[in-house]
């Protein structure tokens, strides 16, 4: 069930390779790219979601090229997250 307004569009999107660290580096430095330093943002990104069970459903797929994904918003952008990548865009 898709509760998302209107299609996704992300303006960055990066492949995760190694997915020990991978996630947490990809989520930030989605931001950085997209103008947002998470070390000024008043939430942690450990606050908002617990980036290992993140991490634990993304890997649970056995299947790469599978439709599992993961949504979030946090310091004013939409984070998609799949076995395979990070997509993110701003709110506006």
């Amino acid at each position: 069930m898709n509760t998302m307004s209107s299609p996704f569009e992300p303006e960055i999107e990066i492949r995760l390779t190694d997915k020990n660290h991978a996630l947490t580096e990809a989520l930030v430095e989605a931001a950085l790219q997209l103008g947002v330093d998470p070390s000024r943002e008043s939430t942690r990104l450990q606050d908002a979601i617990d980036v290992d069970s993140l991490l634990a459903l993304v890997d649970a797929s056995d299947n790469p090229a599978s439709d599992l994904q993961v949504s979030f918003d946090i310091w004013g952008i939409r984070y998609v997250v799949t076995p395979e990548k990070v997509a993110a865009s701003r709110r506006d």
